[in-house]
């Protein structure tokens, strides 16, 4: 009791971090972040905190800030000083040392320089048949849809970039847009929509995450659902990686080439976040992408006119370079990535000893967890004008759009952003370029909205988004 008393005392008013507003709960446990984090609204939760204290750091837990002073982002998230990941938050990935997770910085470096090959621009360019092969497998199965049929275009999109990555990662698809129930519902959406469900009690209960990541398989299996996510996920990608490893020429790049001088343990965890990392991400993305634009009828007929004029025949979509310069196709792909924000929340790092990181004037001690989020980054008024909040294509046709894709954060910065960032761009340029040069839509009643619900990547809940897909008149 007295050592209760003890800590309760000293986190209020003595603690370094004491000088910082935040709510009162936050200063004594993780209960409130852990709590508020579940809602799946926790950055919106964070801004309206800090327009309350109107402060640019409010306390979200007993030794993290919260900051949104975009000034700092690079600093926090540099290319030159990397800082320090929070451990904790990465461990409950359940993928120790790949690319995502490891908190090494020389080992990150060596892990990504195997990776950046496939990754690269120049790599993606190799592979964008790969994309428009299963873009037409997507058509072909909404040219089969009987008149008046909703699209869960939230599944859809899932499914098809599940394809796209697994047959680009192992050299072998899974199939899911092919195979997917009526719904668009594919066997690999099940356990990434487990582990989003379960993501937050990982990060912020050790003790199930202590027994989901060192318990044997069949243990981990049967204690939780936690376990089980991980697990499914896991041996699916183990069956992929031995796949590729017993026939591993398959007549083009394969991103588990890379992985061949990993153990079995580290190309399982590596395989398993590219999976991931490489689907949801993207999809979410889409899927905010289609419904502004379905909803926005100006926008709409205009980026319809502009693919029709730079590609007279349909059937054949020009390659990514091409599509890249039509302008407000390529304006709608960097504002669909800017709104949509698909990891929306905090990447935690740790204050460096030799880092001075000073925030409304009050200095921030070494050791302090500190994170900023694309969703501030992605919506500050101070860059994106008073319109930040809208999706508005043509800021992108008329703005600095160096400055704008500087400010903008939906891969991170730094030696740690993301490394698929090339290849989600040009899914996105040729998804869209093909959809809507082939069908219309039309959002359908019951149809959610897609504002994010942060389960560390952004999920759109149920029902999803739903349309009716017309096959246009050429």
């Amino acid at each position: 009791m007295l050592w209760k008393v003890y800590t309760t005392v000293y986190n209020l008013y003595f603690h370094p971090l004491a000088q910082f507003p935040g709510p009162q709960e936050a200063a004594l446990s993780q209960n409130w972040i852990y709590r508020n984090t579940l809602s799946g609204r926790i950055e919106p939760i964070l801004e309206r905190l800090h327009d309350q204290y109107k402060s640019h750091a409010i306390r979200i837990a007993p030794n993290e800030l919260h900051i949104t002073d975009v000034s700092l982002y690079k600093k926090i998230y540099s290319q030159n000083d990397p800082w320090p990941k929070n451990g904790d938050f990465y461990a409950a990935f359940g993928t120790p040392h790949s690319l995502f997770v490891e908190t090494d910085n020389g080992l990150h470096r060596e892990r990504r320089k195997l990776l950046n090959p496939y990754f690269s621009r120049g790599g993606v360019l190799n592979v964008q048949d790969l994309i428009q092969g299963k873009v037409a497998t997507l058509i072909a199965r909404f040219q089969k849809l009987p008149p008046g049929f909703k699209v869960n275009l939230y599944n859809a999109f899932r499914c098809l970039t599940v394809d796209i990555i697994s047959d680009y990662a192992s050299g072998t698809c899974l199939n899911q847009v092919e195979t997917a129930d009526d719904d668009f519902f594919g066997s690999y959406l099940e356990p990434f929509d487990a582990f989003g469900e379960n993501i937050w009690h990982m990060c912020y209960r050790p003790v199930i995450r202590a027994i989901v990541t060192s318990a044997p398989a069949w243990i981990a299996k049967r204690v939780s659902k936690e376990g089980r996510s991980i697990v499914q996920l896991q041996e699916a990608n183990m069956a992929a990686l031995y796949s590729y490893r017993n026939k591993p020429d398959v007549g083009r790049p394969v991103v588990y080439a890379a992985l061949n001088s990993c153990s079995e343990e580290e190309a399982v965890a590596e395989a398993t976040d590219i999976l991931a990392a490489g689907s949801d991400t993207t999809a979410y993305t889409l899927t905010v992408a289609l419904w502004h634009i379905i909803k926005h009828q100006a926008i709409r007929n205009e980026l319809v006119e502009a693919l029709s004029r730079n590609i007279p025949d349909a059937k054949t979509i020009p390659n990514l370079p091409v599509l890249e310069k039509i302008p407000l196709l390529n304006a709608t792909v960097k504002e669909s990535v800017r709104i949509a924000s698909a990891v929306p929340g905090r990447l935690p790092r740790i204050v460096p000893s030799h880092a001075a990181l000073f925030v409304d004037g009050k200095k921030v001690p070494e050791g302090t967890i500190v994170g900023m989020s694309a969703y501030t980054m992605n919506r500050n008024q101070e860059h994106w004008g008073q319109n930040a909040d809208e999706f508005d294509p043509h800021r992108w046709l008329t703005g600095d759009c160096a400055a704008m894709e500087q400010n903008m954060a939906s891969f991170s910065k730094g030696r740690r952003s993301c490394i698929g960032q090339p290849l989600a761009y040009a899914e996105i340029h040729i998804v869209l370029a093909y959809l809507l040069r082939n069908f219309d839509f039309e959002l359908a009643s019951g149809s959610a909205s897609p504002d994010a619900c942060d389960r560390f990547t952004s999920m759109v809940e149920k029902p999803g988004v739903l349309a009716y897909v017309k096959p246009r008149v050429k």
